[in-house]
């Protein structure tokens, strides 16, 4: 079985939701293993930080701002990593946010931002880059973060563990369709 820096060393990493915490540990690995690391966050600062770590380390990173709640902003994304680096070999959507309280005290822009990033920004990250990297036939690894929270309940986190169940619910949807499809993509969910 190969080494995870055989299978990915010299491709293409996109990671949403990288200028801090767990997107950021796993844009700092695909640095560490040699790959081009697309590091894609809300906040440009933070993006430009993680990646230029990535620099300093004698890897190849560049930031990119992007609000994943926003479906075109997925597409400008997924438009600039094909145009400037090609086909990505791994897609992490990772970007998301807690949301703490009961159901009927949460305001309605909080419930609208934790269903926009937590879910949407996962379902159009995907839409807007498998078209194609199924058309390039190539293997390809996607990652979806879900959480332990996906497999539970718990009061005063409904709208966010609502949110982890609909990710893994897509990322089991999605494994299927691909491999219907018989495309050499695999699909991941990341549980913390």
């Amino acid at each position: 079985m190969p080494s995870d820096a055989e299978v990915f060393s010299g491709g293409i990493a996109v990671l949403t939701g990288a200028g801090a915490g767990i997107g950021m540990g796993l844009a700092k690995r695909a640095g560490a293993l040699g790959m081009t690391v697309v590091v894609a966050d809300i906040n440009g600062a933070s993006a430009e930080r993680v990646a230029g770590g990535i620099r300093d380390a004698g890897g190849h990173a560049e930031a990119f701002v992007v609000d994943v709640s926003k479906p075109a902003e997925l597409d400008r994304l997924a438009d600039h990593v094909f145009t400037t680096h090609g086909v990505p070999r791994l897609l992490i959507n990772n970007a998301g946010i807690e949301t703490i309280g009961n159901v009927w005290e949460i305001p309605i822009e909080r419930w609208e931002a934790t269903l926009n990033i937590n879910i949407h920004g996962i379902v159009h990250g995907c839409r807007a880059f498998l078209p194609r990297m199924i058309e390039s036939g190539q293997e390809a690894w996607i990652a979806n973060l879900a959480s332990m929270g996906a497999f539970g309940v718990m009061p005063q986190q409904t709208a966010y563990i609502m949110s982890k169940h609909a990710v893994q619910s897509f990322n089991e949807c999605l494994h299927c369709e691909l491999e219907l499809v018989g495309a050499p993509i695999h699909v991941s969910s990341v549980l913390p």
